[in-house]
């Protein structure tokens, strides 16, 4: 795993671990997650806790705003029309969160992908060859500074020439002893990597042995 040689021929930032997505994002970081079906396909998507949280604010919450709004807006203390705008921010939040929804499915037997990337009316489907895959990044951010505190480790698939922005896969947080190294509990998403990086058929790397900054902007 050769992360050095890899990060100078693909334009890394000097001293960061990695490339800077050619699209900033404008809403939620989506947590997404990475799960094999079969021996064919590997789905990309957020977990369904995510998705029933969207849901619930979308429905209850414009519902919500709709039952306040012919009840007279639901009187909360002093302020008779609170309950409808609680609602309707609820419904808002919950746009929010599905316009900041990110998926990907990759059929490793036809070699081929396709993404829903980006966000709001700039939210686009793009379909694939595998082989536009350029690595998979294994990286860390420390959180909270000093030797200690809260690690995330983020899983980053990057495609040949940035002809697409970068997608961060799978995050995975974990809390380190005072003390220890910043790599110290990646084993986890190191074997996940591995075994996803295998089934792409891309080069996997290392980089969980320093701290990056996360590698899309938000």
């Amino acid at each position: 795993m050769e992360g050095n040689d890899w990060r100078e021929r693909s334009g890394f930032e000097a001293g960061s671990g990695f490339r800077r997505s050619p699209r900033q994002k404008n809403g939620l970081e989506t947590p997404l997650r990475a799960s094999f079906y079969g021996e064919k396909l590997i789905v990309i998507a957020p977990p369904l806790w995510y998705d029933i949280l969207v849901l619930a604010c979308l429905s209850g919450g414009f519902g919500f705003s709709v039952y306040a709004f012919f009840q007279g807006g639901v009187q909360i203390g002093n302020m008779p029309f609170l309950g409808f705008f609680l609602g309707l921010a609820v419904g808002v939040a919950g746009i929010w969160g599905a316009l900041s929804n990110e998926r990907m499915s990759c059929d490793v037997v036809k070699r081929t992908y396709a993404r829903l990337e980006g966000q709001g009316i700039g939210k686009r489907l793009t379909r694939g060859s595998l082989d536009e895959l350029d690595a998979l990044v294994a990286m860390a951010e420390r959180y909270m500074g000093g030797l200690s505190g809260t690690v995330v480790y983020r899983l980053v698939l990057h495609w040949k020439g940035q002809a697409q922005p970068l997608l961060v896969i799978e995050n995975q947080y974990v809390t380190l002893a005072p003390g220890a190294a910043i790599n110290a509990k990646s084993g986890e998403i190191l074997w996940l990597g591995s075994r996803i990086a295998a089934a792409l058929k891309v080069p996997f790397y290392d980089n969980t042995y320093f701290h990056s900054p996360g590698p899309v902007k938000v």
